[in-house]
């Protein structure tokens, strides 16, 4: 079953441009860019929609951020094609133009999030994806950097277990649908990887990186392709016959620059360790064995550092 049939979500009728920027040029995206000290950019933002010059961004209020925090979106359920690239280069075009001491301000606190719209894809699809990530996300943070990993508001995955529970019920004995769909109410949102937002938008929501006025044009733009090479290998593999115990076998079988030449991305494995990761994986489709077997306290160190202080 398709997520768009799951979660009775409508799939857009919209037709945009194509553009040859993108991995998947018709692939709905919906961007989310914090910033402090936002109000003249929120101010010049809304004057352009006042006068019809604005199809791509809207402004939100965000009492999270200091000093007139406010948070940049894309309009909408997504953009994709020409329209995507076009809202990307608007949005940093805007801030050059605005005055020094009035340009809004990235820090620590600000972030970057991706929507990748997923409603397109079958359940099994999705789990193929979501364990294609489990492997990677050591790698996708090390390309993200800026110690991304420590934010409490971008948990990684491998320090929550919730995520994991979530991918062995949808290889369990339920329906995969019915379970993907009551697993997401244990899933907290401000995950490295967030899957609340696949109830609420049909989306997966990619929270790594920090905002940054510099990288919205270039860097910005590599990580969502980077999510949307998830997704082509994520069904690739679906459409070869893999999925579940057989994808983890193909896991198996290969090297880490063929992980690589699937996703066609190529990502910084400082501190990755790809055999003890697949065998950390192994818990997620090998069910009949001890979880904590596998997902343990000095597994997670010699993974992942040593654990931050979350209070």
């Amino acid at each position: 079953m398709k997520l768009a049939s799951a979660f009775n979500h409508v799939k857009s009728k919209r037709t945009y441009a194509p553009s040859d920027v993108w991995v998947l040029p018709t692939c709905h995206i919906g961007l989310e860019w914090e910033f402090e000290n936002g109000v003249f950019l929120k101010n010049h933002i809304e004057a352009l929609t006042a006068r019809g010059d604005n199809a791509y961004l809207a402004c939100k209020e965000d009492g999270s951020l200091r000093d007139v925090g406010v948070e940049i979106v894309t309009m909408g359920d997504g953009l994709f094609g020409a329209d995507l690239h076009s809202s990307i280069t608007m949005l940093s075009g805007l801030i050059k133009d605005l005055p020094h001491g009035r340009a809004p301000i990235c820090n620590y606190r600000t972030a970057f999030h991706v929507h990748l719209d997923i409603r397109d894809m079958e359940t099994e699809e999705v789990h193929n994806l979501l364990l294609l990530y489990c492997l990677l996300e050591k790698p996708i943070f090390n390309f993200v950097g800026k110690s991304r990993e420590n934010s409490n508001f971008c948990v990684p995955w491998f320090r929550s277990d919730a995520y994991f529970q979530l991918l062995k019920g949808l290889q369990g004995g339920k329906p995969p649908t019915t379970s993907l769909i009551k697993g997401i109410a244990n899933i907290q949102r401000y995950s490295a990887l967030n899957c609340q937002s696949i109830q609420r938008f049909g989306t997966l929501e990619f929270r790594h990186m920090e905002n940054c006025i510099d990288e919205i044009t270039t860097k910005q733009v590599s990580f969502i392709n980077l999510a949307m090479s998830l997704k082509v290998a994520a069904s690739s593999y679906f459409a070869k016959g893999l999925h579940g115990e057989s994808l983890f076998k193909y896991f198996k079988e290969i090297r880490p620059a063929e992980l690589f030449d699937d996703i066609r991305f190529r990502l910084p494995t400082t501190d990755w360790d790809y055999s003890e990761t697949l065998m950390l994986a192994t818990g997620l489709v090998q069910f009949q064995l001890p979880r904590n077997a596998y997902f343990n306290d000095a597994g997670f160190s010699k993974y992942a550092g040593h654990h931050p202080n979350w209070k």
